[in-house]
């Protein structure tokens, strides 16, 4: 993986280009899930931060956010699923068509990640990636 240090009361954009698959034999190609596997540092039992939002961009064009309720930390170095207080659903991977968005790429798949951290720390990337699906249901 690739870590990165922010410092204290600091945030920052990271943006992962992924492969794009736009069509197979003249069928058009949907977005089925993405994910990104990541580690933000914990001290102690302190949160230092994490990932709070992501952003899917088809090229330049925002074509979908997904704002966390809370901050993403710890180990998400594989499928990670946990639930808030309130029964909010929150994972490394992401299920657009599951959640009624139909998502056709037209130039590339670019997922942003907006990291926030409270006190100084370390975020590490392990990988990112998508799966496609030639219907939009």
């Amino acid at each position: 993986g690739k870590t990165f240090r922010l410092g204290q009361a600091k945030d920052n954009w990271f943006h992962i280009p992924i492969p794009t698959i736009t069509q197979i034999e003249s069928s058009p190609m949907y977005l089925d899930q993405f994910y990104v596997f990541f580690k933000g540092e914990e001290v102690g039992s302190s949160v230092t931060g994490g990932i709070d939002e992501v952003h899917v961009f088809d090229g330049s064009a925002r074509v979908s956010m997904h704002p966390s309720p809370q901050i993403m930390t710890g180990d998400w170095s594989s499928p990670r699923e946990v639930h808030d207080r309130f029964g909010v659903r929150i994972s490394n991977t992401w299920f657009p068509r599951r959640d009624g968005q139909r998502i056709r790429f037209f130039t590339g798949l670019g997922i942003s990640l907006h990291a926030g951290f409270i006190l100084e720390g370390n975020i590490t990337f392990f990988s990112a990636g998508a799966s496609w699906v030639d219907s939009p249901v």
